[in-house]
């Protein structure tokens, strides 16, 4: 027979499994029936005491009843009827005394047909006037107490128009208490929560409180299942005390062997030596231990002399594998894990945090513009920049491309407000001009996630609250810095919502669900509509998308250009098939990124059979930041000799807008509606009205964007505004097409 030689933790586990199956079982087994036997019992009797209890409602409300209809035949009523004025006596010697009404009630009332009381006493709870006589039966909440009143039509023939009626009153408590066997229900228990008067007796019932009487079998039941119990882990406690025993006293010195040869293993490793096993304990030996310590030993002495190549080589693997390679700022892989190492922390001492998330604007613009070792050099600064700015102890991360995070700890909003906005103002002040070449100002855009101090908070929740916060301050008229907020997920959902994305993808590679509105741009002159401008939606799940919603997943997703090109195709096909009105004109927005490109000039060349009849404007956004500035002058100053006008869109919204009036040829200044909506305040009014004169006394005509009521219109008028746009002169609108154009081609 083979000798069968087991590991000391093998036999532990076998052993522990056994117990814990056995006892297990048995325990799991006498519960189940347990609890099952007991749950019947517990409904059964509550069934019992709920059919009991309602048994002997329906008998009291039935003898009450058999009660009034006894009392409603009793001929002194219709005597009274017939001779009210003397029931006041026959009420006090008859009836106050309690002679001749039962227990059951405690008032009584006769009123006549039309439901007039024939007399009343002030110990009579019941109404002087009868509100519905129809009603045999109504309950009344009486603290815990109902009170039934009982409404009998007194009339000798039935079908007959009755005499008069009888009411009577009783404590439905009292007479369910009295002269009735309570077997299951314990009637100290009895109580009313009635709320408004009823006639439905369901709401009664749901109304009563009680409680079922005591039954001490239960009592006795957990009784026996708890000696069971203990006589069950007796029978299997006793034999695995004994193992126990064995595996300590015979084979536990084996086991405690271990840690001292590993103890010496540790004191040579710490002094860099090697060292020699101690003495075996004497008696039975376990196999794998003993070549566990020789395989130690044998180890111990090639583990001493790579620890040191291995230190080193993992601190250079550290750097690699957690720092970014090009800024020297820790990456995404370092960011996971001390977000892992945070939460342990945190489930020992739970500390307010935030994420803050900070992204380049325009970064691709000057990456492309100036090249990718200027666009490194930027990152570099900017790393430089955030963590001059951090607090002491705060870690910078690079996610990747040109987006930044660090962890705030232990600060409320103001504080995370305070720390991104040295972070902005340290960017801001870097000289990007000097040292890297940078015309354009460098500037972020910071997110910041709400704070939290539960671990369990899942990382991708608060980068994805940073990044719609983030997202949110990246879009025109919004802050450096936006702490999130509940309200920014509807205005953000787009960017967000893989439908979305998808919509905007088919729209931008397919053209599908693309859809324009035209909003008139009228004449003050004459109110004549000068040109439409072209208002891009996209239709998905019925609606239309607005720009606040298509913008930010074209401007993550860098798709402005081919953005520009489905709209200028659309627009294409609307001329075409004659949707722009003749003797009007066409308004196309166009993004910096398409301004800028080579191509621009090209792409609407198809325009131009359109130009002698049309007017054809193309809008440059004020607040898009144009690097390539010499190149967008050329293509507008190509466009506008070909017979297109320019227009400089949402004027006084951005930074920029003295530059571009400056830098480029614009024909049409479109001041923003936030200037236009300020026309209430005086020094406001004053300084547009100036510059209007101003831009008007250089030839350029001025259009006055979001005008919506009529206080606006006139002011805009005074002040001397060439055109206007807004909902009071003209809202979007789709225009239907009239039939191919006969186009009239320029020569050349």
């Amino acid at each position: 027979m083979a000798r069968i030689s087991l590991s000391y933790r093998r036999y532990a586990l076998w052993l522990a499994a056994l117990v814990l199956l056995i006892y297990g079982f048995f325990g799991w087994l006498a519960y189940q029936q347990y609890s099952e036997a007991r749950r019947a019992f517990e409904q059964g009797e509550k069934a019992a005491a709920q059919g009991e209890i309602y048994t002997l409602l329906a008998n009291t409300l039935d003898s009450l009843g058999r009660e009034a209809d006894r009392l409603a035949r009793w001929d002194e009523l219709y005597q009274q009827l017939a001779k009210p004025t003397y029931f006041t006596y026959w009420y006090a010697h008859r009836i106050k005394g309690g002679h001749e009404i039962s227990p059951p009630f405690d008032a009584l009332m006769l009123y006549d047909s039309k439901g007039k009381a024939l007399g009343r006493d002030a110990d009579n709870p019941l109404p002087s006037h009868l509100g519905q006589a129809d009603a045999q039966q109504v309950f009344h909440p009486a603290g815990s107490d109902v009170r039934v009143v009982l409404v009998r039509p007194l009339a000798r023939t039935t079908g007959k128009e009755p005499k008069g009626y009888l009411v009577l009153d009783a404590s439905l408590l009292g007479n369910l208490k009295r002269g009735q066997m309570f077997v299951r229900v314990d009637p100290a228990s009895l109580s009313f929560s009635l709320s408004a008067p009823t006639q439905d007796i369901r709401a009664l019932r749901q109304a009563l409180d009680y409680r079922p009487r005591d039954a001490g079998s239960v009592a006795v039941v957990d009784g026996l299942v708890l000696r069971m119990l203990f006589l069950i882990g007796l029978l299997v406690l006793l034999p695995t005390l004994g193992l126990i025993y064995f595996f300590t006293r015979l084979l536990g010195r084996n086991v405690r062997h271990v840690p001292e040869v590993v103890a010496a293993l540790r004191a040579a490793q710490h002094a860099g030596e090697t060292v020699d096993a101690p003495p075996a304990p004497p008696g039975l030996r376990i196999r794998e231990l003993e070549q566990a310590e020789q395989s130690l030993l044998e180890y111990q002495r090639e583990l001493t002399l790579a620890n040191r190549t291995l230190d080193k080589k993992n601190r250079e693997l550290w750097n690699l594998a957690h720092l970014d390679a090009l800024t020297g700022a820790q990456n995404r892989r370092a960011f996971e894990n001390f977000w892992q190492t945070l939460q342990s922390l945190s489930e020992r001492k739970r500390r307010s945090m935030r994420l803050m998330l900070c992204d380049v604007n325009h970064f691709k613009a000057i990456n492309d513009t100036y090249g990718h070792d200027v666009g490194d050099g930027v990152l570099k600064a900017i790393v430089i920049c955030l963590q001059k700015a951090l607090r002491r102890g705060e870690q910078l991360f690079r996610l990747g491309g040109d987006e930044f995070i660090s962890v705030l700890l232990d600060c409320d909003d103001a504080q995370a407000t305070a720390v991104a906005s040295r972070c902005a103002a340290e960017v801001a002040r870097y000289p990007f001009r000097d040292s890297l070449g940078v015309q354009e100002p460098v500037r972020l855009s910071i997110g910041i996630s709400p704070a939290t101090s539960d671990a369990g908070t899942p990382l991708n929740v608060l980068l994805r609250q940073a990044d719609v916060a983030m997202y949110h301050s990246k879009r025109p008229s919004s802050g450096t810095i936006t702490l999130y907020r509940d309200s920014l997920e509807l205005a953000a959902g787009s960017v967000f919502s893989s439908s979305v994305n998808e919509a905007v993808y088919r729209a931008v590679e397919t053209g599908e669900g693309l859809h324009m509105l035209y909003q008139p741009v009228r004449d003050l002159a004459d109110n004549r509509i000068g040109y439409y401008e072209a208002l891009l939606r996209i239709r998905h799940e019925g609606e239309l998308l607005t720009p606040d919603q298509i913008l930010p997943v074209v401007e993550s997703r860098h798709l402005e250009k081919e953005l520009d090109q489905a709209v200028i195709d659309a627009l294409l096909r609307a001329l075409y098939n004659g949707t722009i009105p003749p003797d009007t004109g066409l308004s196309i927005n166009l993004s910096a990124s398409s301004i800028s490109s080579d191509s621009i000039v090209s792409r609407l060349d198809a325009f131009r059979p359109f130009l002698p009849a049309l007017k054809i404007v193309v809008e440059v956004t004020e607040t898009a930041l144009i690097t390539r500035m010499e190149d967008a002058s050329s293509n507008l100053m190509r466009l506008r000799s070909q017979g297109f006008q320019i227009a400089l869109d949402d004027f006084g919204s951005g930074y920029s807008s003295l530059r571009y009036l400056t830098s480029m040829p614009v024909d049409v200044v479109k001041f923003d509606i936030s200037l236009i909506r300020a026309l209430d305040q005086e020094a406001h009014h004053r300084l547009v009205a100036h510059l209007v004169e101003f831009i008007c006394s250089t030839g350029q005509q001025t259009v006055a964007e979001g005008v919506e009521d009529e206080f606006i219109l006139e002011q805009v008028r005074k002040m001397g505004f060439s055109q206007v746009q807004g909902y009071q002169t003209g809202q979007p609108q789709e225009l239907r097409p009239r039939g191919p154009q006969q186009l009239i081609v320029r020569p050349g």
